[in-house]
């Protein structure tokens, strides 16, 4: 999976906890999952975590 395709369902995901009543860090999930997908993908994306996966991990320490 591309860095692009697993950042979008990353972002895809967190707006779906958003609506489900999640409480984000950060004003914008868009400017946040351009400063945390890429780490992500790089580190638990590579050892075949999903996208869904590691947004739902992110979102734990909210």
């Amino acid at each position: 999976m591309s860095e692009e395709e697993f950042c979008q369902r990353f972002y895809n995901r967190l707006q779906l906890l958003l609506r489900a009543g999640r409480k984000a860090p950060v004003r914008d999930p868009e400017t946040y999952t351009k400063a945390v997908a890429p780490s992500y993908w790089r580190e638990l994306g590579q050892q075949g975590w999903s996208p869904e996966q590691c947004a739902d991990h992110d979102a734990a320490f909210w």
